[in-house]
């Protein structure tokens, strides 16, 4: 029976000009709209048929993975794309002019829809935003309409294509910002920052508080002749905080807090751009732990921090921990 419908929608979709044409549409369309795995949410799997065709909808988050509270906004970037196999050969590509709509089981999406267009960045790219609200599981639908047709003014027929994804909210009890400097020695006098914007961090039990945050880069380069560089990657780090369990009327009293800051390494691309030429070049880049660093809510820290790199270069990061629904 599905292969019956596919054949019927086929005949309505594409107008034929050729009888091979014809074969060849119908063996596409009966893979795309037949088969399961046109609700599937990833491209790895595009593989599995040895011919025909694929839609599906590509819903990426973007920034590095970390803890997501209450509150908090993250951002989505989902596209529709449509893969053409033959054998061991296949090809990948955007599917322009396609509405996505989005939908969540708790929290905000924004905007609720979008079309695809050769403007997005990459081509074909919308991006939504979702805002937690409460804390568990949310999960996130992002559905396309595809080969749609207008018959007297009015959509008809197509069929939907759809993935979903979820994403945990955490009942996070601080939040996190460190802010790390670096003067770069030598004479592009470049200034390199790492920033952890507000990490929540989850009551892991025994005043033992835990979270994973997106570290965010920037790098200033001073004028070098005609040079100018950039340097716009993100990376990761997980934090420690510890508390003293004393009795409650210990904690009512707002104890410090000793944290560690434990920082991935970022492989980042160094780009410079000169008048006539230019270039990029590859450098792994530490910033060194932070450890028993002692910070109560409300209290602002600064301790001197290494970048482990080419030049191991002495710098400081400046320690903010806010407690949630408190100072």
């Amino acid at each position: 029976m599905a292969d019956e419908d596919a054949l019927e929608r086929l005949l309505l979709f594409t107008p034929m000009r050729s009888k091979a044409r014809s074969v060849f549409a119908v063996m596409a369309l009966t893979a795309a709209v037949a088969g399961p795995s046109l609700a599937a949410g990833g491209g790895a799997d595009a593989k599995a048929a040895t011919t025909g065709v694929r839609i599906f909808v590509r819903a990426q988050l973007t920034g590095a993975p970390r803890t997501l509270c209450v509150g908090d906004t993250v951002r989505w970037r989902v596209d529709v794309r449509k893969t053409v196999s033959a054998g061991s050969l296949s090809t990948d590509a955007a599917v322009i002019g396609v509405g996505i709509s989005a939908s969540a089981t708790s929290g905000t999406v924004s905007p609720t829809s979008r079309v695809t267009s050769m403007s997005g960045s990459p081509i074909g790219a919308t991006y939504f935003s979702f805002k937690a609200d409460r804390v568990g599981v949310a999960i996130i639908t992002f559905t396309s309409r595809v080969n749609q047709l207008q018959f007297l003014g009015m959509p008809v027929l197509g069929f939907d294509v759809r993935t979903t994804k979820t994403v945990n909210v955490e009942d996070c009890k601080y939040r996190l910002t460190v802010t790390s400097l670096w003067q770069v020695a030598g004479e592009a006098q470049i200034t390199v920052m790492a920033k952890i914007e507000i990490a929540g961090l989850v009551d892991a039990g025994n005043g033992r508080y835990t979270g994973s945050a997106a570290v965010q880069w920037e790098v200033i380069v001073g004028q070098v002749g005609d040079c100018e560089g950039t340097l716009p990657p993100e990376s990761t780090a997980e934090v420690v905080g510890e508390v003293p369990q004393d009795d409650d009327e210990l904690v009512s009293l707002n104890p410090p807090m000793t944290l560690t800051v434990t920082y991935a390494t970022a492989m980042v691309s160094l780009n410079v751009d000169c008048k006539g030429a230019g270039g990029s070049m590859n450098v792994a880049l530490t910033p060194e732990t932070l450890s028993g660093v002692a910070l109560a809510a409300g209290e602002t820290k600064t301790t001197p921090q290494v970048l482990g790199g080419p030049g191991n270069d002495r710098g400081n990061a400046t320690l903010i921990l806010r407690r949630v629904g408190g100072r």
